[in-house]
């Protein structure tokens, strides 16, 4: 009975280092970061495609990905924009704000270079709003990055329609032409 006990224990833990360490195809780590986005996620949403880009950056539906995390993160900022503005906000509220916005810059970053996100380019939220974030830096999945080029301002694109129906349209349209992830018959 502890033989089994041990075996179930030790499945779950292999189970989950290789869900974090990125054993899993791209397909599944694409799904895990929309299933996060679904719930409000952004940190887990941007872990799972910093995987899904580590692991296979041309796949289609990483690309789809890309263009759905850059319009929520650039909706996000452009809320956050938005309430920095507002006249009543003490310099405490308008700075921790700012801070918001700098992550959020920061994450755009992150989806816009090659393999997802640069090391020490990440900020994880600790708190609901704002007001309360601690630094973590992300390790490289596929080994060493290419720098990202600095861009002279940030072009904030407003969604016009839902990413959720973007997704799904553009799931239709790829198909299954870029599921075989090194898989043999």
């Amino acid at each position: 009975m502890i033989f089994h006990f041990l075996a179930l224990a030790g499945l779950r833990l292999a189970t989950k280092a290789g869900r974090r360490f990125g054993y899993y195809p791209a397909t599944f780590y694409v799904r895990e970061s929309l299933l996060a986005l679904k719930v409000d996620d952004l940190d887990l949403a941007m872990d799972s495609f910093r995987l899904a880009a580590g692991r296979q950056e041309n796949h289609p539906k990483v690309a789809i990905l890309r263009e759905i995390l850059t319009s929520e993160i650039n909706f996000r900022r452009k809320k956050l924009l938005e309430r920095i503005e507002t006249p009543n906000l003490s310099p405490t509220q308008r700075e921790a704000l700012q801070q918001g916005v700098e992550i959020l810059d920061r994450f755009l970053e992150g989806v816009r270079s090659p393999k997802g996100m640069l090391p020490g380019a990440g900020v994880r939220r600790t708190a609901r709003d704002a007001t309360d974030v601690e630094e973590v830096a992300f390790e490289p999945v596929g080994g060493a990055q290419a720098p990202i080029e600095a861009e002279s301002e940030t072009i904030v694109e407003e969604p016009t329609e839902d990413p959720m129906d973007i997704l799904a349209r553009a799931l239709e349209n790829a198909g299954d032409e870029g599921d075989s992830e090194g898989r043999s018959h």
